[in-house]
């Protein structure tokens, strides 16, 4: 009986999600042009709209602008299945592990967005970045005495190009 209940304990063992990788090199001189000065904005706000109609912003969250490089494009493809655009819902797990490089830290510019919803980022070199907001709030949810506050939303990012001192207006949605 012993060895019985030994064996079923040990089929109910979680393993770990497999560490996938990163295939592209993190390379710093394919980030190097934005450490360049330069004269282009990227502005804009983001926004997550609820299943009763609620309009939920980034206001007072963290939002993030870097950029684009092979291994960063990589990174965002995979996070937010997709190289142009994408949500990643609160809590969603990767599948794998994939921490991000930290000599990746100085090329990221980090902000918060104003309380309206709204980020600007200036003084930008003509390139592409992604820009990736974090829309998030507390909803009570279970019933009766089985309620606790839970946290919705996520992360949106997309893909701006910039050049020639312009300003790029978006939203995030």
């Amino acid at each position: 009986v012993a060895l019985i209940a030994l064996a079923s304990l040990a089929g109910c063992a979680v393993s770990p999600p497999p560490v996938l990788t990163i295939v592209a090199p993190f390379d710093e001189a394919a980030l190097a042009w934005a450490k360049a000065p330069g004269s282009n904005t990227i502005s804009g706000d983001a926004l997550l709209r609820t299943v009763g109609g609620e309009v939920k912003t980034c206001a007072g969250l963290d939002v993030s602008l870097t950029p684009k490089s092979p291994y960063v494009e990589e990174y965002m493809a995979r996070r937010f299945n997709s190289f142009n655009s994408g949500y990643s819902p609160y809590g969603a797990a990767l599948q794998g592990n994939y921490a991000l490089n930290p000599a990746l830290g100085p090329y990221v510019i980090r902000k918060k967005c104003n309380a309206q919803g709204a980020f600007n980022f200036s003084g930008l070199p003509d390139g592409a970045y992604y820009v990736v907001a974090n829309v998030t709030w507390q909803a009570v949810q279970g019933y009766g005495a089985y309620t606790y506050l839970a946290t919705q939303g996520g992360e949106i990012s997309q893909l701006v190009e910039v050049a020639g001192g312009k300003e790029a207006s978006i939203t995030l949605t």
